[in-house]
């Protein structure tokens, strides 16, 4: 079977011969470190990703304009995944970007989602959602 048709017989609980084989990213760092370590590079990968930067995989669905692995999918053998047309899905307009608090090791800052978040600044972990643009129904008729 082929990517297609093991993601089709899946969603419609068909035999297949196995699962369909999707990651859904990996940080950039880690990319790096596993290059570093022997993983080879795929031509299509970008250079110079920044840590904490997340790359997207298979089973995330992405667009052309993000970024997304090449050299695991390639190196792996992983299934062909989802992918986005092209355009904004999120809300739009997007919120501004915006530094809320800011100390030695952390930043308190508003994404374009409207999600505020605690990001190290080491990027060391993910980062940590403290509020969300909609938490009742006026937030929502607002939005």
């Amino acid at each position: 079977m082929n990517s297609r048709e093991r993601f089709l017989a899946c969603m419609r609980f068909e035999s297949m011969d196995r699962a369909p084989n999707w990651e859904m990213g990996y940080w950039a760092g880690t990319l790096e470190r596993w290059h570093r370590e022997g993983l080879p590079r795929h031509p299509n990968e970008p250079g110079g990703l920044v840590p904490g930067t997340g790359i997207k995989g298979e089973g995330f669905p992405w667009r052309r304009s993000e970024l997304r692995d090449w050299a695991v999918h390639h190196h792996l053998g992983l299934d062909k995944g989802l992918e986005k047309i092209d355009g904004e899905w999120g809300i739009w307009p997007a919120f501004d970007l915006e530094i809320l608090w800011e100390d030695e090791e952390h930043v308190r800052q508003r994404q374009a989602d409207g999600t505020v978040v605690l990001v190290r600044k080491d990027a060391s972990t993910l980062p940590h959602p403290l509020e969300f643009p909609v938490t009742n129904r006026r937030d929502w008729e607002q939005l």
